[in-house]
């Protein structure tokens, strides 16, 4: 039945993220053969959220191993889309989607398009979740994450971005509030700070407050999870 093909692809599905954490081939090819099992499981029983979601989920890892994850990124955007007609109760899904759009909106964004509307209808996304489960830290925090995107986006084509990066400082603070003790929220507040001071400078003000924000942010990331803020190092 379609139950025992959506455990098998959720057992190799969870064996290839093992794999994936060394790199190489052989977590990609985990990654294939948990689809096979999702596409079997979705031809015995199509109505089935859980099913579309978690094959979108895959699509989603499985892009993280390809030189252009964008098409992957979309696919899973469709599936995770499908999950959400059969099942828009789903705060995981809606979650699930926004998350998903961030990564094509960066890749969009790496490949110098336009990427202003992904990331909105990524915090529409979130907003959805975050109505769900008000109380869920890391969904304040990817918000926050998708708004300051957003706002880049509509900074680089010159046009006004305040309340998206305004918004994002908003959600960073709150996930902030929620778990003081997380470093990714500091750091992606850091960034959110660093944009703020060159949009500032980029309009003739002092951005000089918002450039200090910013490095205290890296510094209490840095303090909370030292190995994160050298490979951060590492990145930049």
């Amino acid at each position: 039945d379609d139950e025992t093909w959506l455990s098998r692809g959720l057992a190799k599905g969870g064996l290839a993220e093992l794999l994936a954490r060394s790199g190489g081939k052989a977590a990609a090819d985990r990654f294939e053969e948990a689809l096979k099992d999702y596409d079997q499981a979705l031809k015995l029983n199509p109505d089935r959220p859980e099913t579309w979601m978690r094959r979108g989920l895959t699509k989603r890892k499985l892009a993280g191993t390809k030189r252009d994850p964008a098409p992957l990124c979309r696919d899973a955007i469709d599936d995770i889309s499908e999950a959400l007609a059969r099942g828009p109760w789903m705060a995981g899904a809606w979650e699930a989607r926004g998350s998903v759009r961030i990564s094509l909106g960066r890749c969009v964004m790496s490949s110098r398009g336009d990427a202003a509307a992904i990331f909105r209808d990524a915090v529409s996304d979130l907003d959805e979740a975050i109505q769900r489960a008000p109380g869920r830290e890391p969904l304040w925090r990817e918000r926050g994450v998708a708004k300051d995107f957003w706002g880049v986006c509509l900074a680089q084509r010159g046009k006004e971005s305040w309340q998206q990066l305004d918004g994002a400082l908003a959600d960073f603070n709150q996930a902030a509030e929620l778990n003081p003790r997380d470093a990714d929220t500091f750091w992606y507040r850091g960034n959110n700070r660093f944009n703020r001071g060159i949009y500032r400078e980029n309009q003739g003000q002092n951005a000089s407050a918002e450039f200090r924000a910013a490095l205290a942010d890296y510094d209490r990331m840095e303090s909370l999870e030292p190995k994160l803020a050298e490979q951060v190092k590492g990145q930049r």
